[in-house]
């Protein structure tokens, strides 16, 4: 009825339909094709078969992960390839730890935190991909046994690679040797493969810079700071202007910094000394510590001081925990033969004499035969003159046939040598070697310098200066060897003196050198004379074997300060 409007019963018949709103259907053509693509998906994944710990991404994933794509704290270049890598994502998957980021749905405001998660779980992918896309190329020239053979491999390997990741960081490879680290090494640096194998060259400290660094503005107010103590294999893409771009360098500490160092450590501990000369004292024994090795000494001196339930820390288990810091350890249960300990005595005795005796030689602190650490037999501490950064000539000369010491002596006194010395020919050998190519010290090859570099396939100079650089180390090292001899030979009597010394006690301090030898022909450096005044009285006992499974003391040793006990 014309002005009236129609009612249907929902029983009835319903209302014509609005044909313009009904979607297209596909034409058999396309549903054939989508079949095809869906079948010819499915047999490339069988060819790439996943690796432990990776999945495949759902279409709703596939969506939130362009939008990440997308986040303008990225690199550009790396932006700019994401649509190529999602599809080959389709079939080479993804690390299940993608998923869960992609869970959380924040593609347009991630934090530093989650960029650096997100690239460092994008690096994971970087070498399956560049094989993916190696494997594409093979295909279309026809060579499908290598292209299965390719993806089977690389899903093992990828396997490896993430059980060895979490593991920890895997070393990161130089980037200079010959196949360049630029992405221009047999591919164009702007296609997709190359960015991508450029990407996987990165280490995950260097994706996550380039990632946060790249990402910031002048209006967020954030300073990155950084350390390692391997500036030299960084890349200088992290240390160019605009990103670390200020270096300091912290070298270990002086004299003036090791006594603040001490200051601050030793207010944690009870110790009745006299912290003036005790910080002054420590301070001298402890050339080249860091401050957490410093830290180190006054911890172990306070568990020695523990293990005998002392009221306090005394200057011998100073003196013991610097010990045990330098040489390990005192393995008590390593017991020698006479024959071994006879050897060892007369080898330290060796050094002994020569550190007595050689003008530029450090002066001797005290010297044992009780094993320490993980190969040493014997002992020796020593005191540099203070913090020296210039050596002369002699002074080198004089500690390389200290140190040649042991060897000679050996050759002296018994019919045969044994292998004690090889730590002692190792260091005489590098030294050496670094006076002829580092410090121009050789009048034959002259003021050069040619660093060793383990990375380095070809040496720097030509055959002819290696023979003459080999000749020039032989005659440094024969010259000390012949200045060892020739002291040791005429000083035999007071090698005997000192080793048979040293079997009785088995360890020997400088007053008693001074007892056996007379006081050392030549002047000992301020800071010495200062804090030791010729060296301690008699050799202190030794600390009380640290068996296994032995009860600690019933109360704890009052050598520990309570925290609220210490001055802030």
């Amino acid at each position: 009825m014309p002005g009236l409007a129609m009612l249907y019963s929902t029983q009835g018949p319903q209302p014509p339909k609005d044909e313009s709103k009904d979607p297209i259907k596909p034409t058999e053509d396309e549903l054939k094709a989508k079949d095809d693509a869906a079948a010819q998906l499915e047999k490339e994944r069988k060819d790439w078969p996943l690796p432990e710990g990776w999945t495949y991404l759902t279409e709703d994933e596939m969506t939130v992960l362009a939008e990440f794509g997308k986040n303008e704290r990225l690199p550009q270049w790396m932006r700019d390839d994401f649509a190529h890598n999602l599809e080959s994502m389709r079939v080479t998957g993804a690390p299940k730890e993608l998923g869960e980021m992609l869970a959380d749905r924040k593609p347009g405001d991630m934090t530093i935190v989650e960029i650096g998660k997100f690239l460092r779980v994008m690096s994971k992918m970087a070498n399956r991909l560049a094989e993916y896309e190696t494997a594409k190329e093979l295909r279309e020239h026809g060579h499908e046994d290598a292209v299965k053979q390719a993806g089977r491999k690389e899903s093992s390997q990828d396997g490896e690679q993430d059980k060895k990741s979490e593991q920890g960081q895997k070393k990161k490879k130089d980037g200079k040797t010959g196949d360049g680290s630029g992405g221009k090494d047999g591919a164009d640096a702007g296609s997709p493969f190359a960015k991508k194998w450029f990407f996987g060259r990165f280490s995950t400290g260097d994706l996550i810079m380039a990632g946060i660094m790249d990402g910031f503005n002048t209006s967020e107010q954030i300073v990155v700071l950084a350390g390692t103590n391997r500036a030299d294999v960084l890349d200088s893409a992290l240390t160019r202007p605009g990103r670390f771009d200020r270096h300091i360098y912290i070298d270990r500490p002086t004299m003036k910094g090791r006594q603040d160092i001490f200051k601050v450590h030793l207010k944690k501990i009870v110790t009745n000394e006299d912290l003036e000369h005790l910080i002054g004292r420590l301070s001298t024994l402890t050339p080249g510590f860091s401050g957490a090795d410093i830290a180190n000494v006054v911890n172990e001196s306070a568990l020695a001081a523990a293990r005998v339930n002392a009221q306090s820390v005394e200057l011998i288990h100073f003196e013991q925990a610097i010990e045990r810091v330098i040489g390990g350890l005192e393995r008590k249960s390593l017991v020698l033969k006479p024959e071994e300990k006879r050897t060892v005595a007369y080898h330290e005795a060796g050094h002994a004499i020569c550190g007595w005796f050689f003008e530029h030689a450090d002066p001797l602190l005290k010297v044992s035969i009780i094993p320490r650490g993980k190969g040493a037999l014997g002992y020796a501490q020593y005191l540099p003159a203070g913090d020296a950064y210039l050596m002369t000539v002699q002074q080198l000369m004089d500690r390389m046939a200290m140190t040649l010491g042991g060897r000679v002596s050996e050759e002296l006194h018994f019919p045969t040598v044994t292998t004690g010395a090889s730590d002692d020919f190792r260091k005489v050998s590098q030294m050496a070697r670094k006076m002829v190519t580092e410090w121009g010290m050789s009048d034959k090859v002259g003021p050069l310098h040619f660093s060793e570099d383990p990375n380095q396939l070809q040496k720097p100079f030509s055959e002819l200066t290696a023979q003459a650089i080999d000749a020039e180390v032989r005659s440094i090292v024969d010259k000390a060897y012949a200045q060892c001899r020739d002291l040791l030979s005429s000083r035999r009597t007071e090698i005997g003196l000192v080793a048979e010394e040293l079997l009785k006690k088995e360890m020997l301090t400088r007053d008693d050198m001074v007892r056996l030898l007379g006081k050392r022909p030549f002047e000992d450096h301020q800071d010495f004379e200062k804090y030791f005044g010729g060296g301690s009285k008699s050799a202190p006992p030794p600390p009380p074997a640290e068996e296994a499974g032995s009860p600690p003391p019933e109360q704890p040793s009052p050598a520990f300060r309570k925290v609220d006990e210490a001055e802030r």
